[in-house]
């Protein structure tokens, strides 16, 4: 039997995590909803606007740049209920999105909750 090291795992698995990344559908719609950053150790608060969402991430606008890596909790709202959707996400990329603005992709650590 061939023995594989971590490194060789861990590739297998982000390669495995890409292509369903690519399968499932975005769905593109501006959403605003509130995103809760940790900076130095405190909470802060941010509106953002999700530009796109699937299974496995999104990708939002808001007035902080965080670094990659961070950790952040979205709080978006479903339809006109009293559901929102709420996960927990590592940021994996930053960009300039405008003079005041910074676009942010996420992966979510695990299925989002709902309500």
């Amino acid at each position: 039997m061939e023995k594989t090291d971590q490194g060789q795992v861990d590739r297998r698995e982000a390669d495995r995590r890409a292509e369903a990344r690519r399968i499932a559908e975005r769905l593109k719609l501006p959403l605003k909803g509130i995103a809760v950053f940790t900076v130095e150790g405190k909470e802060d608060k941010r509106d953002i606007t999700v530009r796109n969402i699937n299974a496995f991430g999104a990708y939002f606008t808001a007035d902080l740049r965080p670094d990659v890596s961070d950790k952040v909790i979205l709080h978006l709202p479903i339809g006109e209920s009293a559901d929102s959707f709420k996960a927990t996400a590592t940021i994996v990329r930053v960009e300039d999105d405008s003079e005041k603005l910074f676009g942010i992709a996420v992966t979510f650590e695990r299925f989002p909750d709902v309500g």
